[in-house]
């Protein structure tokens, strides 16, 4: 059976983006220093695409639900 897919765009410190994907409930993949949101649809884009091939359906946090653990790397500490 396919896992979600749910995915969060992280506006990093440094002006870039981080979008974090977390396949089901265990595994976490990322891309950091995406320069441009059009950077970031490009690789929502690619994860879609592979997940539809897989079955796997893609979704996009709207509250960034993740733990805060998770996100810590992708923000600065000063912020939270």
């Amino acid at each position: 059976m396919a896992q979600n897919v749910t995915y969060s765009i992280v506006d990093q410190p440094n002006g870039c983006f981080a979008l974090v994907v977390l396949l089901g409930s265990r595994s976490l993949y990322t891309r950091r220093e995406l320069r441009t949101l059009a950077e970031v649809e490009e690789q929502i884009a690619l994860v879609r695409d592979l997940m539809a091939a897989c079955g796997a359906p893609v979704m996009e946090l709207q509250d960034c639900s993740y733990p805060s653990e998770v996100l810590s790397p992708f923000r600065d500490s000063r912020q939270e």
